[in-house]
């Protein structure tokens, strides 16, 4: 099972303008083992065609529940 559980730093540095091409870009930052729950921490930051800066970015918090069947 995923839970999304948070999103943590996020910042809007520019507007994305009507049109734009944009590209999501996820890396994984890090994973907690929480006795057979996961916590990933994953780094995402959209960028635009031709844009000095990123049209945000911030760190998505995500658990991942695994079950013994």
């Amino acid at each position: 099972m995923l839970i999304n559980y948070g999103i943590e730093e996020l910042r809007f540095n520019q507007p994305v303008l009507v049109g734009s091409s944009v590209r999501l870009r996820v890396f994984l930052k890090s994973i907690v083992n929480l006795r057979g729950i996961a916590k990933a921490y994953l780094n995402i930051e959209m960028e635009i065609k031709d844009g000095k800066k990123s049209a945000f970015n911030g760190t998505m918090v995500f658990l991942y529940h695994f079950t013994n069947s």
